[in-house]
């Protein structure tokens, strides 16, 4: 429903103004590009334009890493907080990975006018991993209500730190190293797990067929020796089965680790 007002709205706004070219190509941003939460912490991101130019509408649809975070609410962002004018604005649940949302400003004499933040979308993390915010349609009409072409908007990555993880990074360890403890395990273990320099760094989980299960771990990271807590779940949450899985280390650095691990149920 409230997307089909939306679309009566701007057919209402095009055709009440006058047609005159569209603004050049504009770059966006989601702000922070990249930062670290915490389990249960609610956070907001941004969607920021940085150069001076009128707009008079955003709407756009993100897709997000639900395993990882639920969206919680989303408006419009500062640049039309402070307009003098009616804003509509909107945000809906497009799928459980993505979320959409618009801010419109209302009148022939209103538009908000960059650099600042258009819309913000607020979370809450709910699992340790990386969730990554990609835009799958970004809109930007101008103040004449006219489409602006070949609008960028790159991807963000968030990673949710788990609280319980264990660090130790006073001695960097001469080698990379992997384990598990304890191992057998039921219904969850310690990856622990050694980096000798720093730099990004992943860990992956496949079940006995070399299917890939999850990333449970995935940052930027200093060197040192760090313990993550894993729950037995796949990239959706739901618990594991018994049997053997396979962990792999991986850096950007060219360090691969092994190991196996056993869920007993």
């Amino acid at each position: 429903m409230k997307t089909a007002v939306l679309a009566a709205v701007l057919l209402l706004l095009a055709v009440m103004l006058a047609a005159t070219p569209a603004s050049a190509a504009v770059a966006l941003r989601f702000t922070p590009q990249d930062t670290t939460v915490t389990i249960d912490d609610v956070t907001t991101v941004s969607i920021w334009i940085d150069e001076p130019i009128d707009l008079r509408t955003i709407d756009v649809v993100v897709r997000y890493t639900a395993n990882y975070a639920t969206g919680l609410d989303g408006e419009q962002g500062a640049l039309f907080d402070g307009l003098d004018c009616y804003v509509w604005e909107e945000y809906e649940s497009a799928g459980w990975d993505r979320w959409h949302g618009a801010a419109v400003a209302i009148g022939s004499d209103c538009w908000a006018t960059g650099p600042g933040e258009l819309f913000r979308w607020t979370f809450q993390a709910t699992r340790y991993g990386t969730v990554t915010l990609h835009a799958v349609e970004v809109t930007l009409y101008d103040p004449q209500a006219n489409l602006i072409e070949d609008v960028t908007l790159p991807p963000a990555t968030i990673q949710v730190h788990d609280p319980d993880m264990v660090t130790t990074d006073h001695v960097p360890p001469a080698v990379a190293s992997l384990r598990l403890h304890p191992n057998p395990f039921n219904p969850g273990t310690s990856v622990v797990f050694a980096l000798p320099q720093a730099g990004p760094a992943r860990i992956d989980v496949f079940d006995p067929r070399g299917r890939y299960v999850d990333t449970i771990w995935q940052r930027w990271t200093a060197a040192g020796v760090k313990s993550v807590p894993w729950n037995a779940t796949d990239s959706h949450g739901s618990p594991l089965a018994s049997g053997v899985y396979v962990f792999r280390l991986e850096s950007a650095r060219g360090v691969s680790q092994i190991t196996r691990g056993i869920l007993v149920k």
